[in-house]
């Protein structure tokens, strides 16, 4: 627990988000609490702008700044490479998970002790995919991205294929729309899925999108385990 805490301190100091990530989650959840105090029903709407903020913390890399030796005081420290980049991995989500939190109780709050759409199985699923994918995706590769090639396939998708991000996606199962093209929304566009409950059908459809998150970090953790670290210059 003493070389967890240890390296926790080392990534408040060495952050893998640029320092204006925690303004930027302040800000939103500010805005993201006063819209569901408004309007409890908006909970989507509030909580689209933190799943994009959690989608770029998350994007924060890991292989490029360990190369450039910004790593190197937690690399020889006898740690495991398992263990920091678990690490790395929990600071670079924590911001957003944290500010999540707060607008689940803000609407806890409202809404009096009713069911808490920010906290319902969709929705915790959608976070799970902007915490994770995002982080594997971006661990050989500078800062950003995985964020901007997640956007860059949903923006394709909704060009070539707009049916596949129909907001309703879970009713659009009822109207007739492929099993393979609702699990393609829910993963391109995890949004579709915060509120919903899974009842049913509905519960497989969110499998194949986890299992790609778990099949990614199963891949980025292996791969900061086996691969070398070569140094390099700073560009």
């Amino acid at each position: 627990m003493g070389r967890v805490i240890y390296l926790v301190q080392f990534f408040r100091a060495v952050p893998p988000t640029p320092p204006l990530m925690g303004p930027a989650f302040a800000i939103t959840v500010v805005v993201a609490s006063a819209i569901v105090m408004a309007d409890p029903m908006r909970v989507r709407q509030a909580l689209m702008p933190l799943l994009m903020l959690q989608l770029f913390a998350c994007s924060s890399g890991f292989m490029i700044p360990a190369r450039r030796g910004h790593y190197d005081l937690v690399l020889t420290s006898g740690d495991t490479r398992l263990t920091i980049a678990s690490v790395h991995w929990m600071m670079s989500m924590l911001p957003g998970i944290a500010a999540w939190l707060v607008v689940s109780l803000v609407e806890a709050i409202v809404l009096g002790g009713a069911s808490v759409s920010a906290l319902a199985p969709g929705s915790v699923v959608a976070w799970a995919l902007v915490s994770t994918l995002p982080w594997a995706l971006t661990v050989t590769l500078p800062r950003f991205a995985g964020a901007i090639g997640w956007l860059l396939a949903l923006a394709v998708t909704a060009t070539a294929a707009p049916g596949a991000l129909n907001v309703d996606l879970f009713s659009s199962i009822a109207d007739g729309s492929s099993w393979f093209e609702a699990a393609l929304g829910l993963l391109l566009y995890p949004p579709a899925m915060v509120g919903e409950d899974f009842a049913g059908p509905q519960v497989w459809l969110a499998a194949p999108p986890l299992l790609v998150a778990a099949f990614a970090m199963v891949y980025a953790f292996g791969w900061i385990d086996h691969e070398d670290i070569p140094l390099e210059a700073s560009q």
